[in-house]
């Protein structure tokens, strides 16, 4: 999709790019490694990109009626908010925090705050089980050891 707007509004930039490939190609003076790579990707071209989408499907994850375009202009100057990055703490932390545990509370339920504790108490103790377990097959120890004496 990307691909397919890149060649529609800078077909002349992309025209560019593939023009200075044909001229690599008729040099003749690459691998025939990259003389294939290059065909592949004219081949591709041809093909308008099938199979390689400008957004992997596992990675697009908010519906096309939620995206917003952010526009801004090269002409116009753009007010980087500067005052955004300076940390400032929040001296009624302890109010807005117990303010979000009743939020989250009333949201999520009380079950859900419940759970979390439990699941931290259990994983816990299921971490404490699994170093027990492991046991140490390169012997790097003892390897270690050897090294030292």
């Amino acid at each position: 999709m990307l691909l397919i707007l890149l060649m529609m509004f800078m077909a002349y930039i992309f025209a560019g790019f593939f023009e200075r490939f044909r001229g690599i190609l008729h040099e003749g003076e690459i691998d025939k490694r990259v003389q294939f790579l290059i065909e592949g990707l004219f081949a591709i071209r041809k093909a308008k990109f099938q199979g390689y989408p400008a957004v992997r499907q596992e990675l697009d994850l908010v519906e096309q009626e939620d995206q917003l375009t952010h526009e801004i202009s090269l002409q116009e100057d753009i007010d980087p908010k500067i005052t955004l990055d300076i940390f400032k703490p929040d001296p009624n932390f302890l109010e807005n925090e117990k303010r979000y545990e009743e939020l989250r509370k009333n949201i999520l339920g009380e079950e859900s705050a419940d759970e979390e504790g439990s699941d931290a108490a259990s994983g816990d103790e299921d971490d404490d089980e699994e170093e027990d377990d492991d046991d140490d097959e390169t012997e790097t120890n003892l390897v270690n050891l050897r090294r030292t004496i």
